[in-house]
């Protein structure tokens, strides 16, 4: 039986991946995930995403909808198509909070996260953030209830 006061090691904390196309949100998701606890890694190249994945083997995955070369819902497709990602956890992320791209979300087996527009959203994306990943890869610290 594992000694549950002994500290975790961050190694053993899952992995997040992100891929969007903005240097702001990359930045500031990493700064927030890593703060959290979270291992995190990214790109904003998103034809080059599914083969990071597969690198990082992460528990969760966000992907922004709208980023140039490849789209979100064309990505997902990609990574489905990876037997080893075929039930890999799949967030949305998008600033078009709309219900054609809640509804493909669910479609493509994926939750989705609308980003914030403006700074008074932050604590609510914040908060739904925490929430979707503590249910999707929770840390060791997080206590079931």
């Amino acid at each position: 039986r594992q000694n549950v006061s002994a500290p975790k090691n961050v190694k053993d904390e899952p992995r997040v991946f992100i891929v969007d196309d903005s240097p702001v949100l990359l930045q500031q998701m990493q700064r927030l995930l890593i703060s959290w606890g979270y291992q995190v890694d990214f790109t904003d190249d998103a034809e080059a995403a599914t083969d990071r994945i597969l690198e990082y083997k992460p528990t969760i995955v966000f992907i922004d909808i709208n980023m140039p070369s490849l789209n979100g819902f064309d990505l997902i497709k990609q990574i489905r198509r990876q037997r080893e990602l075929a039930s890999l956890s799949l967030v949305l992320v998008t600033a078009e909070n709309s219900m054609t791209n809640n509804f493909r979300a669910r479609w493509a087996n994926c939750r989705f996260l609308a980003k914030p527009r403006s700074s008074s959203d932050t604590p609510k994306f914040r908060d739904e953030l925490r929430n979707l990943l503590r249910e999707l890869a929770p840390l060791s610290t997080d206590t079931l209830v």
